[in-house]
């Protein structure tokens, strides 16, 4: 492990001082905190001498993490969750910009970024993306990198779920009762997000696929898997599709995708 990847969890490890918030502390952040070192190190930065810019930066864990490893760190958001972590940005020294990023020109220049971190939001988009991925290209710099993360539409629980004549859609009355950007609108198989980033012009440079959603937790203690009191045949299920997603990558339950911009306008 190299030291900038020691460094990140040791700062992502510190963030947990500043939530507040019951949801966030006990579930979101145990929950996402592997997805955010995966994300991290499948970045590979070359040094902290360069501009990120996250897109859908609520509730701001990751972007705070990285500025406080002195990266320089800018976020796009929506007015609702900006304003709710205004106060915290402010003291975090992270400038978070009003912007639908599914439909509304992104307020920076062209060829600004190093990278653009576009990680679970993608199927929160109510839009056409091509839109939110070619304003993505138009500011990053010549080789800046797109980081790409989304839930894996065909993972292991959903073809399972299909084969017994299952929905594998949000059921109604919940996805109609969630507000239109915090429900997954659409998910993706890997080929669609990488024909996506190629209608925008964007290289191809790695794809990986990592163990998130199937319930195997990592945390500042270790890996752990949830183990209920009675055991049954769903927790069996569970253990069947977690060793079938290890076994075979393209059945976990995310990607990663990294787009590189290479033409030159």
């Amino acid at each position: 492990m190299n030291a900038l990847i020691e460094e990140f969890i040791a700062s992502l490890n510190n963030i947990k001082e500043i939530i507040t918030d019951d949801f966030e502390l006990f579930h979101y952040y145990p929950g996402q905190y592997h997805r955010w070192i995966e994300t991290f190190k499948f970045m590979n930065i070359p040094s902290k001498d360069i501009k990120i810019l996250e897109l859908g930066c609520f509730p701001g864990h990751f972007a705070i993490t990285l500025r406080r490893m002195g990266l320089d760190v800018k976020g796009l958001d929506l007015k609702r969750e900006l304003e709710l972590k205004k106060e915290l940005y402010d003291t975090e020294s992270i400038e978070v910009k009003e912007c639908d990023i599914s439909k509304e020109k992104f307020p920076f220049e062209d060829d600004t970024f190093d990278y653009v971190i576009f990680t679970e939001v993608l199927e929160h988009l109510i839009y056409d993306p091509h839109f939110t991925v070619n304003e993505s290209y138009r500011v990053l710099k010549h080789k800046g990198t797109l980081i790409l993360g989304t839930p894996n539409i065909a993972r292991i629980g959903n073809r399972y779920s299909l084969l017994l004549g299952r929905n594998i859609l949000t059921p109604a009355e919940k996805f109609y009762g969630f507000p239109i950007n915090y429900r997954h609108n659409r998910e993706y198989t890997t080929d669609e997000a990488v024909n996506l980033l190629i209608d925008c012009k964007f290289t191809i440079e790695k794809i990986k696929y990592f163990i998130h959603w199937e319930r195997l937790y990592e945390t500042p203690e270790g890996y752990f898997i949830p183990v209920p009191k009675k055991f049954s045949f769903g927790y069996l299920k569970h253990l069947a599709e977690l060793g079938l997603a290890y076994l075979i990558p393209k059945f976990r339950s995310t990607f990663l995708i990294k787009g590189v911009k290479l033409q030159i306008e």
